[in-house]
């Protein structure tokens, strides 16, 4: 959750995925939402590129997730707020 709480900090509106198939399968299930972006590749096992949309994944996050989201973030708060 930590790399979107990042990602939408500094305005990133994309983020980009090379993982095994069935990692990206396992994401979209739970609610982070990536879309393949070309074919599968040969890195150390078959991978696929994919993007996701940062605030889409953020808003489209379930409940529990989404409350880790919202934990993790007021963590870099805190810790934005002390580095200050």
């Amino acid at each position: 959750m930590g790399v979107f709480a990042i990602a939408a900090r500094h305005g990133l509106e994309h983020l980009f995925l090379l993982s095994e198939p069935r990692l990206a399968r396992h994401l979209n299930k739970i609610g982070i939402t990536n879309t393949q972006i070309g074919q599968p590749t040969e890195h150390r096992g078959f991978r696929v590129p994919a993007v996701m949309n940062v605030d889409q994944v953020i808003s489209n996050l379930e409940p529990l997730l989404k409350s880790v989201f919202t934990h993790v973030n007021s963590q870099l708060d805190v810790q934005q707020r002390s580095v200050l």
